[in-house]
């Protein structure tokens, strides 16, 4: 079983060989960008992401589980990981950990708004309407001053 260092270097190599070449031939087309930062770097803080537990979350909006629809279980066990805009809930993902909840909810968000440019040119847009007033409000002095 033991063949020495070299043995082992040329068994790893060659298991690896296969994601190797696939990183090699990607030419830049791998993200490897967090899906929470993703979609912050999109939305900004117009689209809030959240977690709670299943059996809170609102039994009348669809979610994904693995790869089916459903509706929450109140009295189910999962972490409810959802994206929403103004209270309303955009996309929601169940998995029994509150991370990956989160994670997976932000990713669906992110391959949403990728696939759909004029979506992404609607949010952008509203996104600098909002920091452009944000930003306007906290630099207006107020009376007292």
């Amino acid at each position: 079983m033991d063949g020495g260092i070299q043995a082992g270097l040329e068994a790893a190599v060659a298991l690896l060989r296969p994601v190797l070449e696939v990183i090699s031939n990607c030419r830049g087309e791998i993200d490897l960008e967090h899906p929470k930062k993703r979609l912050q770097e999109m939305a900004g803080s117009l689209l809030v992401v959240d977690t709670m537990w299943e059996d809170t979350f609102p039994e009348d909006v669809p979610l994904v589980d693995g790869s089916l629809w459903r509706y929450a279980d109140p009295y189910g066990t999962h972490a409810i990981g959802y994206v929403h805009f103004m209270d309303k809930i955009l996309v929601a993902v169940a998995d029994p950990s509150r991370a990956v909840a989160r994670n997976k909810a932000c990713a669906v968000m992110v391959q949403i708004l990728a696939s759909k440019t004029a979506l992404q040119h609607q949010l952008h847009d509203l996104r600098s309407s909002v920091e452009r007033v944000t930003n306007h409000q906290s630099h207006v002095p107020s009376s007292a001053e």
